[in-house]
């Protein structure tokens, strides 16, 4: 994950009421007015981001549409512009882990290029259509 500079986000909803997060494609009811974002691995933001209480970010999200509100969304290998959101190109999000696991003395090897395969298939659904649920 990184995180850029002023990403910011809450952990408590404005009137204390209970706040709502993405399970399986559904908004449940958290029962807790305390709920930050739940952010996946290999997550990018851009300067300035803005997270909405319980904002859910899949694996291999970019976010970088600075100073706005991002999704309370965002499905894994999505990237959002700050007003629209697309698919991640796979190979180059494979590129990008590579670099990044090799900066924090790791691989990226097959098992890890497997298992990130599969997470984009499983996850197709969910970038199709690309919808925000506030």
């Amino acid at each position: 994950m990184n995180l850029g500079a002023l990403t910011t986000t809450s952990d408590l909803k404005n009137n204390y009421g209970s706040v709502r997060v993405r399970v399986d494609r559904t908004d449940m009811d958290s029962g807790s007015s305390k709920v930050g974002s739940l952010i996946g691995s290999h997550v990018k933001t851009g300067i300035g981001t803005l997270l909405p209480t319980g904002a859910s970010v899949g694996t291999g999200a970019n976010l970088f549409g600075g100073g706005r509100f991002a999704p309370k969304f965002t499905p894994a290998f999505a990237w959002w512009d700050g007003e629209r959101t697309v698919d991640h190109e796979l190979p180059k999000f494979m590129g990008t882990a590579r670099i990044a696991m090799s900066r924090r003395s790791r691989t990226f090897g097959p098992a890890e290029e497997s298992a990130v395969t599969a997470l984009f298939a499983s996850t197709a659904d969910e970038r199709r259509p690309m919808t925000e649920v506030s």
